[in-house]
């Protein structure tokens, strides 16, 4: 009888044994599936991570294209201008070297003119004191 106390004594413990294995190895299993679960959360938050920083990089691109382009656009612009700008300068100055010489040719006009009439007066003069 005493061995079979013990015998069942063994059994229960050796049961308990199995049951808090049993336990251990749902605990262990519970802890793997968590471990999926958090390493497919880790997986999806890099891709994701990823996806983003490649929209992003492609968006900052595009507006730097964008950037890029306007201010290709606003040189253009304003060499546009200053070739006009050289071009009405020397319109100008041709009109201004035209009317300089026309000037100086209604100066000399002017000139012999003025020359002829001080010549008349004088003679005028040297008449009217001969006279």
């Amino acid at each position: 009888m005493k061995k079979m106390g013990q015998h069942a004594l063994v059994e229960e413990k050796s049961q308990a044994y199995v049951d808090q294995i049993s336990k251990l190895q749902s605990q262990i299993d519970s802890m793997r599936n968590e471990k999926l679960k958090l390493l497919k959360i880790q997986k999806d938050t890099e891709n994701a991570n990823s996806k983003a920083i490649e929209r992003a990089e492609l968006e900052f691109s595009k507006k730097l294209k964008e950037k890029s382009d306007q201010i290709k656009l606003m040189v253009q612009r304003s060499k546009d201008v200053i070739t006009k700008k050289d071009e009405y300068i020397s319109e100008l100055q041709l009109e201004i070297d035209d009317l300089t010489s026309k000037l100086k040719e209604t100066n000399a006009v002017i000139q012999h003119h003025h020359q002829q009439f001080e010549d008349e007066d004088d003679d005028s003069d040297e008449e009217f004191l001969n006279a």
